[in-house]
């Protein structure tokens, strides 16, 4: 990577860092999420509910992008290197189950219980994973060893 782009990154903020990060892995976890639900699953609809496949291709894409997402926060964004990446991604990925069980606990209720637009319902419930991801990443996934 060239140095001059090194110097903006190290110049931006964590949270701009990681805003950058969720864009592009949510862009990945979307498109997934598109992929999945409106052409790859439609056949296997007629034979399961449509909440079914919302699960399915939800599940899918949150854990494709956060897989994306853990190896940028790893690097740009909380800058830890890769000595340790096995302890960081045993923490990452079971902060991604707890992250996909809950997200699917509340994009279920918005669109069964609350009857809302899939979509609508998806990214509500993103939007709220983003802030929970962001403070277990800071204070558990990346955190800095105490003396």
């Amino acid at each position: 990577m060239p140095q001059q782009i090194k110097n903006i990154i190290g110049r931006l903020p964590r949270w701009a860092l990681y805003t950058a990060s969720s864009m592009l892995s949510g862009a990945l976890d979307y498109s997934i999420y598109f992929f999945l639900s409106r052409v790859a699953l439609t056949k296997l609809a007629m034979k399961v509910s449509s909440s079914v496949i919302m699960h399915l291709a939800f599940t899918t894409g949150r854990l494709s992008g956060g897989l994306c997402n853990f190896f940028i926060n790893e690097r740009f964004v909380f800058r830890t290197g890769s000595t340790g990446r096995g302890v960081r991604l045993i923490r990452y990925l079971l902060m991604l189950v707890v992250i996909a069980f809950l997200g699917n606990w509340i994009i279920a209720r918005l669109y069964t219980v609350r009857e809302m637009d899939d979509l609508l319902a998806k990214i509500i419930t993103d939007l709220t994973m983003f802030v929970l991801g962001y403070c277990i990443q800071r204070f558990f996934v990346f955190r800095k060893r105490s003396l």
